[in-house]
């Protein structure tokens, strides 16, 4: 059964690389196209709020105007960093999940990049996206043993900052406040 599981989850593995190499034809869509051009509007000078109007957070322009600046504004390096973000996002889920094992983890990891790239285009650099680098570093630090200073420290400034690119991502805090003041209470 371990080596059927560990065939399975190869054959997966080869499948998003595909599906990854795939997505390099893919263009900007959805929030991604919009905001890209108010990125490109900024590096021209333009000063959001004021030269242009958008309803977006203040850290959804910071975010995409590094991605602008970083690719050159070109689609394929857009989708190349997109990748990367990606890589970064499996590596953080595999730690966070090698608590039930290596084959759990590694299938965590195979299967959530499969779900964003069957998404297609329009889940690419979408905000909802950009917040998971943040949200599965949080949740690393929050299952890796008792909560110190620094850690609550590091969770807040992860939460701050994903809120800052959709402003609900800040609820995922609560869930490490309840269980953190149930610990304080327990250890009394």
């Amino acid at each position: 059964m371990q080596r059927l599981t560990i065939i399975a989850l190869l054959l997966l593995a080869a499948l998003l690389v595909v599906q990854a190499a795939f997505s390099l034809q893919w263009a900007p869509t959805h929030d991604a196209a919009p905001l890209l051009y108010e990125a490109f509007l900024m590096r021209d000078g333009a000063i959001p709020y004021k030269d242009f109007f958008d309803f977006q957070m203040p850290g959804s322009f910071i975010a995409y105007y590094l991605l602008g600046i970083s690719s050159n504004f070109g689609p394929v390096r857009l989708r190349i960093i997109d990748l990367a973000i990606l890589a970064g996002i499996l590596a953080v889920t595999y730690l966070a999940m090698r608590r039930f094992g290596k084959t759990a983890a590694f299938a965590a990891s195979i299967l959530f990049g499969l779900k964003y790239l069957q998404g297609g285009p329009s889940l690419a650099l979408q905000r909802e996206y950009l917040i998971l680098p943040f949200i599965a570093l949080s949740i690393w630090i929050g299952v890796t043993g008792s909560l110190t200073f620094r850690k609550r420290l590091i969770l807040g400034l992860l939460y701050g900052l994903a809120a800052t690119l959709k402003p609900h991502a800040a609820l995922g805090l609560v869930p490490f406040l309840l269980f953190d003041m149930a610990d304080l209470r327990e250890r009394r």
